[in-house]
């Protein structure tokens, strides 16, 4: 089981790139550039790998992958290697047999820098869909897009060969990672109920609201009272600091000090 990190994914397309660079340098008058996408081959549309043209490229060992290969592609790179020549000559002669020579010549030797990258023992090159179980989760495959002298090439690489492309030194780094020892706890791991029990909450004790006229506030004195809706039987409101109801309590008294009697909250402020 296998998952690789965006920073070994991003390793691959540079390797990927400077294929293509070096290929683009000999071929393509243009030197048009192709940057190559990587993500896990689980990261794909499930229907990827029903799409047709694929060929697998095998080797002795364990490295295996699979190209995409769109239709009518040699046409498209006879276009990207005589549509910038600068010479009617030549692009006249690019559609014919000396232009399909050429292109056949310059894609075989694009899949064989390919082939020396990903699977350096190729042996054969055969007509095939990768498996189902490489866009599985943790399969350890990787899928790379690139835009291609007009199309779209498509490969899937599996565990081996993603793990060839990567090398010894990447790998071995990754798994010191996985392998860093976990030291314990420096505190016993405590319930959440211990954790919150001596954290403290501010809370307010209301009496029943009153209305008073504006011009009465106005006259108010020291000595005056204000008779207030609450009824003597009537319990308080207990709330929290932001407003919201906590229980109702009577006032009372104990140690010379202003007390409440907790009571049970009713349904509407349980709820």
């Amino acid at each position: 089981m296998r998952w690789w990190a965006a920073g070994q994914l991003d390793l691959i397309c540079k390797k990927i790139d400077a294929v293509n660079a070096d290929w683009s340098k000999d071929w393509l008058a243009n030197g048009e550039s192709h940057s190559a996408q990587a993500k896990l081959a689980s990261a794909s549309p499930k229907n990827q790998a029903m799409l047709g043209g694929w060929r697998q490229v095998s080797g002795v060992s364990a490295q295996i992958f699979w190209m995409q290969i769109p239709p009518r592609h040699l046409e498209h790179l006879q276009d990207a290697m005589f549509s910038a020549s600068g010479s009617a000559s030549i692009s006249s002669k690019s559609k014919g047999v000396i232009g399909k020579s050429v292109a056949s010549q310059a894609w075989e030797e694009y899949l064989g820098k390919l082939s020396d990258l990903l699977s350096p023992a190729q042996v054969d090159m055969s007509t095939g869909m990768p498996p189902e179980n490489l866009f599985k989760a943790w399969s350890g495959a990787v899928q790379l897009e690139m835009q291609w002298c007009g199309v779209k090439l498509v490969l899937v690489l599996n565990q081996a060969c993603v793990e060839q492309l990567l090398g010894p030194d990447v790998l071995a780094g990754s798994e010191n990672k996985r392998k860093l020892p976990r030291t314990a706890p420096t505190s016993k791991l405590h319930s959440i109920t211990q954790a919150v029990q001596h954290k403290k909450v501010r809370i307010r004790v209301e009496l029943s609201p009153c209305e008073i006229e504006l011009g009465n506030l106005q006259q108010i004195q020291v000595g005056d009272v204000i008779p207030l809706p609450h009824g003597l039987e009537q319990p308080l409101q207990v709330k929290f600091a932001s407003g919201e109801a906590l229980c109702l309590a009577f006032l009372g008294t104990r140690a010379n000090k202003k007390a409440i009697e907790v009571l049970a909250p009713s349904p509407a402020i349980k709820s």
